[in-house]
């Protein structure tokens, strides 16, 4: 009995998981996350030489 509402927990979530497309927007998610690390360094970077000077 106990056994059956823990695979029961389990299938009704991984159809859940499923029908919100949570693999697609897994990988869209690291795509752009990708893609927006770069611009973000550079913009890091230049903060921390204005901040920190020359030195």
């Amino acid at each position: 009995m106990y056994l059956e509402h823990i695979w029961d927990l389990i299938r009704k979530s991984v159809e859940a998981w499923v029908d919100d497309y949570a693999p697609s927007m897994g990988a869209a998610l690291a795509y752009y996350t990708l893609f927006s690390i770069a611009p973000l360094l550079i913009i890091a970077i230049a903060v921390a030489g204005l901040v920190f000077g020359q030195e």
